[in-house]
C-alpha cells in the first residue's frame, strides 16, 4: 500500500514537473513571438487613439515619403519643414510597438531647431511592409538605410554634407544610440549628436519591468528566451547600449525620467557615463515615454540646449563642425 501511495506521489509530481516545463516553454515562445511581432500602430489605431495622423495635425507641412529598408522592405515616413534652414535634420527612431504616428508628439519640439524632422516606421511595425521586427538588433541598418535616402536628397538639394541628429526614444532610443556607434567613420551619415529619450542598457530589462509589475514569473522564462535568442540572433551577444555608447564619435545626451518604471534609470547613468561625451539629463518625477507631454517645457529646453551647443552660436543656427572623437574621460555622464 504504501509501495503503491508512493508511486502515485511520484507520479503526480513528474506530471505536475512536466506540466511546469510546458507552461515555460510556452511562455518562452510567446514572448519570442510578441518582440517579434509588436502590436501594430496604424491609421485607424492612431485615429481611435485621439492622436495626430498627419503632420497637417499639427500644423506643419511635410512631404510624404518612402524608405527602403536594410532588407529590402518599404516603409513610410514623413520629411516635416522644420524652422530653422540652418539647422541639422532631426531623424526620430520610435519605441516598441509605436510608429511615425506616435513619433509626431515629439516632431514639434525639435522642428524649431531643424531644417527637417523625418519621422518613419520601423520595420515589423506600424504600417511597415516588413512581417517582423527584430527587437533593436537589425534596425540600426536601417536607421542608416534612412539616412542613406537623407544623403541623396541632400546632393539633389546640392546642399553641404547632411548634418543629422538622431532622437530616440524607448528601444527607439537604443536603436539610435547603435546606430550612431555604427556609423563611425561613415562620412556619409553625418551623425552629429544623438538624443537618448528613457534608453534600456540591456534587451531584458523593460521586459523584466513589465513581468514583476503583472507579479508574472521572471524566470526560467526570460533565460530560456536569452538562450535561444543567443543561439539564433545574429549580434545578440553584443547587445549592450553603454557598450555602443562608448564607440561614439559624436555627443549623446541622455534623457530619462527618474520614475521610470520600465527602464531603470541607473542604466541611463551607465550609457551616459560610457559615452566619450555623454551627459544625462534627469527629470524628477518622470515616468517612460511621458517626458514630452508632462514635462513639455523642460523637454524642450534640454532638446534646445543640446541643439544649441552642437552650433556655432552666431545665432543662425548653422552648425558649423561635425563631432570629433571625444578625449576618453572628458564631459562623462555630467547631470544638466
Amino acid at each position: 500500500m504504501n509501495r503503491r501511495l508512493s508511486y502515485l506521489v511520484m507520479g503526480l509530481l513528474l506530471l505536475i514537473l512536466f506540466a511546469l516545463c510546458l507552461l515555460w516553454l510556452l511562455g518562452a515562445a510567446g514572448l519570442v513571438y510578441a518582440l517579434g511581432h509588436p502590436k501594430r500602430k496604424t491609421f485607424a489605431v492612431a485615429l481611435a487613439c485621439g492622436d495626430p495622423t498627419d503632420p497637417a495635425d499639427l500644423e506643419l507641412v511635410a512631404e510624404e515619403a518612402t524608405f527602403t529598408m536594410g532588407g529590402g522592405s518599404r516603409s513610410p515616413g514623413w520629411v516635416i519643414q522644420g524652422s530653422d534652414p540652418g539647422g541639422p535634420t532631426i531623424v526620430i527612431v520610435h519605441g516598441f510597438g509605436d510608429s511615425r504616428y506616435g513619433a509626431l508628439h515629439r516632431v514639434p519640439m525639435a522642428a524649431p531647431f531643424a531644417r527637417r524632422v523625418v519621422v518613419f516606421d520601423l520595420p515589423g511595425q506600424g504600417e511597415s511592409q516588413a512581417r517582423r521586427a527584430y527587437g533593436g538588433l537589425r534596425e540600426p541598418d536601417d536607421v542608416l538605410a534612412v539616412l542613406a535616402v537623407l544623403a541623396v536628397l541632400e546632393q539633389l538639394e546640392k546642399q553641404d554634407a547632411q548634418r543629422i541628429v538622431l532622437l530616440g526614444y524607448s528601444m527607439g532610443a537604443g536603436i539610435a544610440i547603435a546606430a550612431a556607434a555604427k556609423s563611425v567613420g561613415e562620412a556619409r551619415a553625418g551623425i552629429v549628436g544623438v538624443i537618448a529619450e528613457g534608453p534600456y542598457r540591456y534587451w531584458d530589462e523593460p521586459i523584466v519591468s513589465i513581468f514583476k509589475r503583472n507579479h508574472y514569473p521572471v524566470q526560467p522564462i526570460v533565460s530560456l528566451v536569452w538562450v535561444w535568442l543567443r543561439l539564433t540572433a545574429r549580434g545578440f551577444a553584443q547587445f549592450d547600449r553603454a557598450g555602443h555608447a562608448a564607440k561614439l564619435c559624436c555627443p549623446l545626451v541622455v534623457l530619462h525620467g527618474t520614475q521610470d518604471e520600465l527602464c531603470p534609470i541607473s542604466s541611463a547613468r551607465q550609457i551616459a557615463e560610457s559615452a566619450p561625451d555623454g551627459r544625462l539629463i534627469e527629470f524628477p518625477g518622470g515616468r517612460h515615454n511621458d517626458l514630452p507631454c508632462e514635462h513639455e517645457q523642460a523637454y524642450r529646453t534640454a532638446i534646445g540646449d543640446f541643439l544649441k551647443r552642437l552650433c556655432s552660436g552666431d545665432g543662425s543656427g548653422t552648425m558649423n563642425r561635425l563631432a570629433e572623437k571625444a578625449q576618453p574621460g572628458a564631459s562623462r555622464g555630467r547631470r544638466a
